[in-house]
């Protein structure tokens, strides 16, 4: 007769020590994927990141990787759970692993989608474990501390803080435009903090917000700047939304989202003869005459693209032709709208809108239904990276902690929104938040 070993329960404290290593997991993970530090450390001579010296640095994500999905793996139905209440998500997350089957360059997309999924496992731990209210600590804990050390060091290490080509400060990062988003992502954390009714958490947010607008105007990254104001825009439109009641709340919602547009169409007319006014690059260094042919690519196959992230692949010859004639070497489209078209097509472009809007309903519910509860956070996220991506490439992106932050935003919405239509506003918050 055979004997099972009996199992006593989990004690408090394990379960205390359990959630000690989430909240370690998910702060060093996205401390380590803001490109703090590590880059810096690992460029060779000549300041560039080469092949080799890339997939050492991605070999700091693996155990971030593997703790995040054994931690999911404790809870099952948690993961189930988010997954199946959020589908969409989950096929645009299938489509990459699906278009190496069609892919210009079929093993470097299917491995480039495991990455993406493997990143996804920090999202679903976020958004499963941890309220908005903690994801903002979290995010104002890690990118905080990475602003800090970057203000420290253009005091005591300048000739590290500062780029030597032309000498704009990039801080403990690789370059100016990750300090400046990075920047970003705090203001948005430090804003939601803000209407927080803990009073120290309000606190602490009008801090991220200085820090976070400090590294912003330091970084002299104009789509980070940008980003940053369209952040403050759509968080008083969100709260102004969110204080109206009845019919009055969904006019005053529409004319909100009106006057953004209108704003928006503005802003698109007027861009270029700003940029001509402050002195700046009418091309987006560069962008538009390389958007011009990415154009022609993506006409060439528009359903399902070329495979996800193959076209920015050594192999792709006509990768190399675009450089060639740009006299430049752009590692991806400078707009994640494209890159999405160039590796999924219309299909993928098509998901990732379903995604978004279904996100920005469900977010924007909850925050009128919640507004202290830190739901601010998710949506003033999702919009701003939008504005973005209108020129840098974060969409759909493996290792990426733009795309982390965003999909946990997402999914931080969809597993909390359908538990929040039948539950009492006083309960509308993360199940799973903390003990």
């Amino acid at each position: 007769m055979e004997h099972t070993a009996y199992t006593a329960p989990p004690t408090a404290s394990a379960k205390g020590g359990i959630r000690r290593l989430e909240w370690i997991t998910v702060t060093l993970g996205i401390f380590i994927h803001t490109g703090a530090v590590f880059p810096l450390l690992m460029q060779g001579a000549d300041g560039i990141l080469d092949d080799a010296e890339r997939a050492k640095l991605r070999l700091l994500y693996l155990p971030i990787y593997a703790l995040s999905f054994a931690l999911l793996a404790a809870r099952p139905g948690l993961l189930i759970k988010a997954g199946l209440r959020n589908i969409p998500m989950l096929l645009l997350l299938m489509l990459p692993i699906l278009s190496s089957l069609w892919s210009i360059s079929p093993a470097l997309s299917l491995r480039r989608s495991v990455a993406l999924v493997l990143s996804m496992g920090v999202a679903f731990l976020l958004a499963t474990r941890f309220t908005p209210r903690q994801q903002i600590i979290v995010i104002g804990t890690a990118i905080g501390a990475a602003l800090v050390l970057s203000l420290g060091a253009g005091i005591a290490w300048p000739s590290l803080a500062f780029t030597p080509e032309d000498g704009t400060m990039r801080g403990v990062f690789f370059n100016k435009n990750v300090f400046g988003w990075m920047s970003v992502l705090l203001i948005i954390a430090g804003i939601a903090a803000r209407h927080d009714m803990a009073a120290g958490l309000r606190r602490a947010g009008t801090g991220m917000v200085v820090l976070g607008w400090t590294g912003c105007l330091l970084s002299t990254s104009m789509t980070s700047f940008f980003a940053g104001v369209a952040a403050v825009g759509f968080s008083q439109a969100v709260v102004m939304i969110a204080r109206r009641r009845g019919i009055v709340r969904l006019v005053f919602q529409f004319g909100i989202i009106l006057g953004l547009v209108l704003l928006c169409v503005l802003f698109i007319l007027g861009f270029v003869p700003l940029l001509e006014a402050l002195g700046r690059d009418v091309t987006f260094t560069g962008r538009t005459p390389l958007w011009g042919m990415l154009d022609t690519e993506i006409a060439q196959h528009p359903v399902l693209g070329q495979g996800y992230g193959a076209f920015w692949s050594p192999g792709n010859l006509t990768m190399w032709e675009i450089w060639e004639t740009l006299g430049w070497e752009p590692p991806h489209a400078h707009n994640g709208y494209r890159d999405v078209l160039l590796g999924t097509g219309v299909v993928g472009l098509a998901l990732f809108a379903l995604v978004t809007l279904r996100a920005i309903h469900q977010t924007i519910a909850l925050t009128v239904t919640a507004p202290r509860d830190g739901w601010l956070w998710c949506i003033v996220l999702i919009l701003s990276v939008l504005v973005m991506n209108l020129t840098e490439s974060n969409m759909l992106m493996q290792n990426d902690i733009i795309w982390i932050l965003f999909s946990t935003a997402v999914l931080t919405g969809s597993y909390n929104h359908a538990e929040a239509r039948r539950s009492k506003p006083h309960f509308m918050r993360v199940a799973t938040s903390a003990t």
